[in-house]
């Protein structure tokens, strides 16, 4: 009766699992129920509430000892998103990703957050450089500059692929290949 209670009653908040306990708290002394009885109510009880509690003090997948540090970082998180969380298309040049890569690694949050938030950004600008690779075999194609290593690089890609990533990198050729990569044309 009080197992059926607990499970139509938990709640989606600490707030309402701790509601829940109370009330079963006081039908268990009302009852007059035996420890040995409650046992496993009590420890179903004290999981949700300790998987609520672990939720609240992890964040990317790294759990914190306390609340209060967790919170701290994500309000640190939470004003510094438009640099965490900056998105491919936010980036024009390669520089971009790098300047960005390092003011990430200023952000006086947990290093093992700042970690992740690099790895994130750094497998970005590799997949930017691979993009960037197939931007400069079309755009040397078009300009007619075309090396032997090109060439052969140029005939084992797809040709659409490579137009698509040049169109995507150079913003329809907006900005120059080289420009964007930061090497001389």
């Amino acid at each position: 009766m009080l197992k059926d209670y607990a499970n139509k009653n938990m709640g989606n908040t600490e707030k309402d699992i701790l509601n829940c306990k109370n009330v079963i708290d006081e039908r268990v002394k009302k009852l007059e129920l035996s420890p040995n009885n409650t046992a496993p109510l009590y420890k179903f009880i004290n999981d949700n509430l300790s998987k609520y509690d672990v939720g609240f003090r992890t964040i990317l997948g790294i759990t914190y000892n306390s609340r209060d540090y967790a919170a701290a970082n994500r309000r640190i998180i939470e004003q510094n998103q438009g640099i965490l969380y900056r998105k491919p298309q936010d980036y024009i040049f390669r520089r971009d990703y790098i300047e960005n890569i390092e003011r990430i690694k200023r952000i006086p949050i947990h290093e093992k957050l700042i970690e992740q938030f690099v790895g994130m950004h750094t497998k970005m600008l590799a997949d930017f450089d691979k993009k960037c690779e197939n931007a400069k075999l079309y755009d040397d194609k078009l300009r007619g500059n075309t090396s032997m290593k090109g060439f052969m690089q140029s005939l084992i890609s797809n040709e659409a692929a490579l137009k698509q990533d040049w169109i995507e990198v150079t913003r329809n050729g907006q900005y120059s290949i080289y420009d964007i990569m930061g090497i001389k044309g």
